[in-house]
């Protein structure tokens, strides 16, 4: 029980991660630039779920196009922890 609540944990904190940089803030010439909020998403994790913004780089727009979306997550390497998913498509930037 314990090595799933630690990969559940490590796939949550995954995902959210993904999200913050998605979502997120960008930095330019040391200044914070807080992007717009665009479209609402819901995000289940396991049995949890989680609500959500995708902002409106390109980005997030080309990600908002194929929602909704299912991925499996892979353990990463050894002395990685740390689970990571291939979306099967690239991002717009």
């Amino acid at each position: 029980m314990a090595g799933y609540m630690k990969k559940y944990r490590v796939i949550f904190t995954l995902l959210l991660t993904s999200l913050l940089v998605v979502l997120g803030f960008t930095f330019h010439n040391n200044e914070q630039v807080v992007l717009a909020k665009g479209t609402k998403i819901d995000i289940q994790v396991g049995e949890k779920y989680l609500k959500g913004y995708l902002n409106n780089s390109s980005a997030a727009t080309s990600l908002k196009k194929k929602l909704p979306l299912t991925t499996v997550f892979v353990r990463g390497g050894a002395g990685l922890d740390e689970n990571t998913a291939d979306l099967n498509f690239k991002l717009s930037n």
